[in-house]
């Protein structure tokens, strides 16, 4: 029995002497401190089964695929420049060179809806939108398909400096070429700056909601030949036609068909305005231009009609025609007349 005893304590020992041996040779041995992927590491195959001792080389171990991951994925860089990630809902896979370009791809999960979290910066996707969150205030792009025939791929070539491109808070269509080559009949819808509705270039012109877009104080500068018509309209109304503030701002040439003393009546003067009016063929009739009543006629000897709202009438000749501009908000001046003028 004391030879039994005493066999076991001489095993112990042995062990203990054995652990130490290997602890004190594994802590002795140079630090291999540029490790390569060719190095090898002990391993032990199956350990809940029937362990097998193996070698890996470092190549082999960081070629594992790492698994999916649960929520609440939060990663971080360090000095070094590695970057650790722990918990969230992300997949990362590793391909061996042989299987692709050697490199790694994450895969993130969409999302229906996340708020964004104040005084942190974040990275995530949601509602197939990329989006970055910082200090509480999102910033979204467009997620896309890629490749030859991506559907939505946005490109900036070479930036020299920081470019912002600003597009409405609202759904909208921005034609293959809205400024440039040749329009053709059918609607080009652009974005409106505010409001609803639809903005259109067309061959036409430009429209909004279906009207003419005005283009205000803007002064069109150009090189070549600017065409269009003038608005020559044939009036036929009975003694009197009021001539609109859109007629005379557009330099209406106006030609009389009634048969009988016709009286064109001004809007109220407003510098750049033209207007003028003759008899048709064959119309043999008085023609006359009347002011609104304000204002006067500075006739073509230079005078002024010497009270406001006086007409200046011509004889009954088919050859009668004025033209008149006003040049400010109180005369309009003949530049030019045919037939017989005289003031009434």
């Amino acid at each position: 029995m004391k030879i039994k005893i005493f066999a076991v304590l001489i095993l112990i020992l042995s062990w203990m002497n054995l652990s130490w041996a290997q602890d004190s040779t594994v802590r002795s041995m140079t630090e291999d401190t540029t490790p390569a992927t060719t190095n090898l590491l002990y391993t032990v195959k199956d350990p809940g089964g029937s362990p097998l001792d193996r070698k890996v080389t470092i190549g082999n171990l960081l070629a594992i695929k790492i698994g999916t991951v649960t929520d609440g994925m939060a990663c971080a860089g360090d000095s070094s420049g590695k970057v650790q990630c722990s918990g969230g809902a992300i997949t990362a896979t590793s391909y061996a060179t042989s299987a692709s370009d050697g490199n790694n791809k994450i895969t993130l999960s969409n999302n229906t809806a996340i708020a964004p979290t104040a005084s942190v910066h974040e990275w995530y996707i949601e509602a197939n939108l990329i989006k970055y969150n910082q200090n509480g205030t999102e910033y979204a792009s467009v997620l896309g398909p890629s490749g030859a025939n991506s559907a939505a791929q946005i490109t900036i070539t070479g930036p020299t400096a920081a470019r912002v491109v600003t597009l409405p808070d609202a759904a909208v269509t921005i034609p293959a070429n809205p400024m440039g080559g040749t329009l053709g009949a059918t609607t080009n819808v652009i974005p409106k700056a505010s409001g609803t509705g639809t903005a259109t270039l067309q061959a036409s012109g430009i429209t909004e909601d279906g009207t003419n877009v005005s283009l205000g104080a803007l002064n069109l500068v150009t090189t070549g030949i600017v065409k269009g018509k003038i608005n020559a309209v044939p009036e036929n109304t009975a003694t009197t036609y009021n001539v609109t503030v859109a007629e005379a701002q557009s330099g209406t040439f106006f030609t009389n068909i009634n048969a009988g003393t016709k009286t064109f009546v001004l809007p109220a003067a407003e510098a750049g305005m033209s207007v003028c009016v003759k008899n048709g063929q064959g119309v043999v009739q008085i023609l006359r231009i009347d002011t609104d009543g304000t204002d006067y006629i500075v006739m073509s000897t230079g005078a002024r009609t010497s009270a406001a709202g006086d007409y200046y009438s011509c004889a009954a000749s088919a050859a009668c025609q004025v033209c008149v501009v006003a040049f400010d908000a109180t005369d309009w001046q003949v530049t030019s007349e045919r037939g017989t003028w005289t003031e009434e």
